[in-house]
């Protein structure tokens, strides 16, 4: 295993960018290679990636650990970092840039293209009175490919991020389950998080307001849910205290309990409609442009 290991990192980082072997590990195995990359220094990253195509790089960035994507990106050139941005989803990089320092964020995004800026503006800011201005931002998902002696190391490496239950995603950094630490710490090393995670399905659209949320069902099992953007992304979590201490500062009152999960639900619909409708339009319009 350690021979193996050993070939991967040089696989990633002692071999030139250019090479073909490379470029195509990266291509199908970007998850690996975000693995190994945690292992190196930051700066060894920063460089590896300022030298591949930003398609890879934002390829493998979004894969790693927040703190360690974040770390990464800061210590990059303003122009290469933002080029790696400006190949991501937009739900990914609105969740990067959330989480760097403000005023490197800020600098990054005046070197973004005009329609990728525009997407993420949308996104950067939640209404006042919605979930996202009331959720603590996710810095801690295990993807559910990763094995139980990779998500223990991340564990540790991550302490203070950590709760008793941590969120699993899929490979688009969808919600795919949950699991707990204590039953994450009891399961064999070659165990696959997928196998031993619970399927989670509670979420709320990030948009939902805030007053809206009391009485969902979700409560009465959990104590803190997940938030997720229209995508189904995970974004944050909202913890039951924090939103009811939240909603006692503000003097809001939640709304009947007959209603709130249909406010919810068309809430949801709304903002995955305007989405798709602003980016189909702003799909569109480059498409329009790269013809002419």
């Amino acid at each position: 295993m350690k021979r193996y290991r050993r070939w991967r990192y040089t696989v990633v980082i002692e071999m030139k960018a250019s090479n073909r072997l490379t470029s195509a590990y990266l291509d199908s195995h970007a998850g690996d290679a975000a693995r190994m990359l945690e292992l190196m220094p930051d700066k060894a990253v920063s460089e590896f990636l300022a030298d591949i195509s930003p398609e890879r790089a934002a390829s493998v960035v979004i894969r790693l650990m927040m703190p360690y994507a974040v770390s990464c990106i800061q210590t990059m050139n303003e122009v290469d970092a933002a080029l790696i941005i400006d190949h991501m989803k937009t739900a990914g990089a609105v969740r990067l840039l959330k989480a760097m320092d403000q005023s490197f964020a800020q600098r990054l995004l005046t070197h973004l293209s005009r329609d990728h800026y525009l997407r993420i503006q949308r996104l950067m800011v939640y209404p006042t009175d919605s979930a996202g201005r009331f959720m603590d931002p996710v810095s801690f998902l295990l993807p559910h490919s990763v094995h139980v002696s990779d998500a223990k190391r991340r564990v540790e490496q991550s302490a203070g991020l950590v709760g008793c239950e941590i969120y699993v995603i899929d490979d688009d950094f969808r919600l795919a389950g949950v699991v707990e630490l204590n039953t994450l710490m009891t399961k064999k090393p070659k165990t696959l998080i997928r196998d031993i995670m619970k399927r989670h399905s509670q979420v709320i659209p990030v948009r939902s307001g805030i007053t809206t949320l009391p009485t969902y069902k979700a409560w009465k099992s959990f104590k803190t849910l997940p938030v997720v953007e229209s995508d189904n992304t995970v974004v944050g979590v909202l913890r039951y205290k924090d939103m009811m201490e939240a909603l006692s500062a503000g003097d809001m009152n939640p709304v009947s309990a007959d209603t709130s999960e249909d406010v919810i639900a068309v809430a949801g619909l709304y903002w995955n409609a305007l989405t798709d409708m602003l980016d189909t339009a702003l799909s569109f319009r480059t498409g329009v442009r790269k013809r002419e």
